[in-house]
């Protein structure tokens, strides 16, 4: 219950953003704080984008290019895509112009359609190797929760996600490695 609480606290207090919530969320108060944690930062981790820094960039600066930005080629593309809306209106000069980017950029990562609706199995197809064999209890909300997330806005999805993730049922997860007898 108390998990529940602080993580819908957290959800209104950042809006939809859940690159912002994620860092707000915590296990203070849980049952099994220790256990909360390792999930926790396994839930973090399954927005973390695996493209190194040169991809990272080429990424970046193709969607500037293309959108007529090519002066803040050389900006930090974190300062870029994680601006409040004062900071978007002053290097894109509208929202609009700012979220045509960030679009873009998803598009290339593979993370949305070309309609903007969100595209799961990417998602699916990273995580499931990683999660199978360690923690097949959440790869398993989690392939239920990529199937029941409205596509609709990446945004809302990674919430739905991340929800999906964090907030179901927790059980102590049964080691699924076998170790050989000596």
């Amino acid at each position: 219950m108390m998990k529940a609480l602080t993580f819908l606290a957290a959800v209104a207090a950042v809006s939809a953003s859940p690159t912002r919530f994620l860092t707000n969320v915590t296990c203070v108060g849980a049952d099994n704080v220790a256990s909360c944690d390792a999930d926790l930062q396994v839930c973090k981790n399954l927005f973390a984008t695996e493209h190194d820094e040169q991809t990272r960039r080429e990424i970046y600066r193709k969607c500037l290019d293309g959108n007529g930005f090519s002066h803040l080629d050389d900006v930090d593309p974190e300062l870029l895509f994680s601006p409040t809306d004062v900071q978007a209106l002053v290097l894109f000069g509208s929202e609009e112009n700012h979220l045509a980017v960030k679009q873009c950029v998803l598009q290339e990562r593979g993370e949305v359609r070309p309609d903007g609706t969100v595209d799961p199995q990417p998602f699916l197809d990273r995580l499931t190797p990683a999660l199978n064999d360690t923690r097949p209890d959440l790869l398993d909300r989690l392939v239920s929760g990529a199937e029941s997330c409205s596509p609709q806005s990446i945004e809302e999805w990674e919430v739905c996600i991340f929800y999906e993730c964090f907030l179901g049922d927790f059980t102590t997860p049964v080691p699924t490695t076998v170790v050989p007898e000596e």
